[in-house]
């Protein structure tokens, strides 16, 4: 009766979607995963208004190519994004910049570097007073020296010369003639320890210099394309203005010196594309793709009888399913407003989609991206403007105060002429110049377009310099302008949305951005949601199954009461029968 009760039945229902949902869960998570990794390929293809999205721009990436005479390697080259591209420079190294040197000239030169050496005082190095006790060795001292070394700019090192003879020598921290010292100064160098009539460094007096020979330090010098640059450093950055990076301004072009040029030898430095990185970003990109369709497989496989798997617990999911759609729809789609002649869909870089074939561990899954190596070559050589094109978004404005931090899938290339107009100081007034409607005086930015001959003007939620846009074509947008002058700002008809721009929308709207919700995050509530509700029900349920069992326990107690009261009552019958028949015999 408990067993067929329809509490019973219920628990088992959802017992079993409960375990359903865990599986659901569980399949979230390894999407997530694999999506995560899907997005951070993407972002190695798209140009982002983030900074820290930007700076690893596989199509920004520019490398050295170095060429020079017998194979002499006297500097190395590391580019940085934004170095200019196609350029060609000429330098020979005349001197490498060296540390200002002071060596110990005494001849009772350290027997040992741990051996108490008996020396109380203080050494004034640079400025900055050492104390020093008895009990301090060699190497006691230079820990005591090096340890100030940031504010003395000085450090101590100890040369062993054999068992039992140990020299020691100053050096500046950098190199250059701007970080050499005078050891003559005792104003800032002085040895006021005492050993009976002898000092530490000091020889019979507190002026370092007499028992110290100085080397000192020079700056690097080069000639770069003919002309004469000294640099402090052996590692020059400042060539070239600097560009943005998500740590702040970093060098568009950094020259390592090696060696000095005793041969008179110039090392000629060509700066091209690197077209490396993006090919294997490319190969990275459908990497990730294909693992995350082999998850799709497996989320859709189907047994004999066309019946979703067990192990398929998103086969029927919306969120899933309408991903997996996009992205193969987005991928697929020729992108005709970019303007490109040769390069108008992934194909056109040797990227196909085809069907993979089951091997054991993953079953069969379809638009497998499979890549042609020589096809990718050949479209990244010929045709790399074109292929930037069709990844990432793109446009052009007047003025490069103003750029976009985020894109949006809303944008489907309609309008014909985009303008924007700003007042960075108070509302706009009068009309806009192009379409000569008069603006909102409550606004401080507006964005003008025009369509098939109409002109609209909508106004972006404005704050100092960034602009969201909330309607219209660019619903999504959000520009951000750097300068500080009034006016109105052209993008002409510039505009277009790469392919990986898009996916990589898709891939923010299922995982989230900025702190925002995605479709997957909402999912998975909505599952644990239920899973809550469900386990409620569930205790509630199984209380009323302990309650049922009790009461017929209960009524089986009553029952076999009966029996047993009846069982007695037939006893005392049938004993009383007994003795009726003893008396009548």
């Amino acid at each position: 009766e408990v067993e067929k009760s329809s509490a019973s039945k219920k628990i088992t229902i959802i017992q079993d979607e409960l375990e359903f949902n865990d599986k659901r869960i569980q399949a979230y998570t390894e999407m997530r995963e694999l999506t995560n990794k899907f997005r951070d390929s993407t972002s190695l293809l798209r140009r982002s208004g983030k900074m820290s999205e930007q700076w690893h721009n596989a199509f920004d990436k520019v490398h050295a190519i170095l060429t020079t005479q017998q194979g002499y390697d006297a500097i190395s080259v590391a580019m940085g994004t934004g170095a200019d591209i196609g350029r060609s420079y000429e330098i020979e190294v005349e001197q490498l910049a060296t540390h200002d040197k002071w060596t110990y000239d005494n001849t009772a030169i350290f027997t040992s570097q741990n051996t108490a050496l008996g020396f109380t005082g203080t050494l004034k190095i640079n400025g900055e007073d050492i104390t020093i006790a008895a009990s301090d060795t060699l190497q006691s001292v230079q820990n005591k020296i090096n340890n100030e070394s940031d504010t003395t700019n000085i450090t101590m090192d100890i040369i062993k010369i054999s068992e039992t003879q140990y020299d020691v020598a100053f050096r500046a921290t950098a190199t250059g003639t701007d970080n050499n010292h005078d050891f003559t100064d005792t104003a800032l160098f002085q040895d006021n320890t005492t050993n009976g009539s002898v000092r530490l460094f000091g020889g019979n007096n507190n002026d370092m210099s007499e028992v110290f020979d100085n080397k000192a330090g020079l700056d690097a010098r080069i000639k770069f394309d003919g002309t004469t640059i000294t640099r402090p450093s052996n590692i020059i950055d400042d060539l070239f203005p600097m560009t943005a990076s998500p740590d702040g301004l970093q060098p568009s072009m950094t020259v390592h010196l090696l060696q000095a040029n005793t041969a008179n030898t110039t090392t000629t430095v060509k700066t091209e594309r690197d077209t490396t990185i993006v090919r294997e970003s490319i190969i990275g990109l459908a990497a990730a793709h294909n693992n995350l369709q082999k998850f799709a497989a497996q989320q859709t496989e189907r047994d004999e009888e066309m019946r979703l798997k067990d192990s398929a617990v998103l086969g029927q999911d919306n969120v899933f399913k309408n991903f997996t759609d996009n992205l193969s729809a987005t991928l697929t789609r020729l992108m005709p407003g970019t303007g490109n002649s040769n390069i108008m869909s992934l194909k056109d870089l040797g990227i196909s989609f085809v069907t993979h074939d089951a091997d054991g561990e993953y079953p069969e899954f379809k638009n497998a991206m499979q890549l042609d190596p020589n096809k990718l070559s050949t479209a990244l050589n010929k045709h790399f403007e074109e292929v930037r094109k069709l990844f990432q978004f793109n446009f052009n404005s007047d003025t490069s105060d103003f750029f976009f931090t985020t894109t949006s899938n809303h944008y489907n290339g309609e309008f014909n002429n985009f303008y924007v107009s700003i007042d960075t100081a108070a509302n706009l007034t009068g009309n806009d110049p192009n379409s000569g409607i008069a603006f909102d005086t409550t606004k401080q930015a507006a964005i003008s377009y025009e369509v098939n001959g109409t002109w609209y003007t909508i106004y972006p939620e404005y704050e100092n310099g960034t602009m969201k846009v909330k309607e219209g074509p660019l619903k999504g947008f959000s520009f951000y302008y750097a300068g500080s002058t009034t006016g109105t700002y052209s993008f002409g008809n510039n505009m277009s949305q790469g392919v990986i721009d898009r996916v990589h929308n898709n891939l923010d709207g299922l995982l989230g951005k900025d702190f925002e919700k995605g479709t997957m995050r909402t999912a998975t509530e909505a599952i644990a949601k239920e899973k809550t509700e469900r386990n409620a029900e569930l205790k509630s349920l199984q209380a009323q199954v302990v309650k049922i069992r009790q009461q017929a326990r209960a009524k089986l107690a009553r029952i076999f009461a009966q029996i047993e009261q009846a069982e007695m009552s037939k006893q005392q019958l049938l004993a009383m029968a007994d003795e009726r028949a003893a008396m009548r015999a």
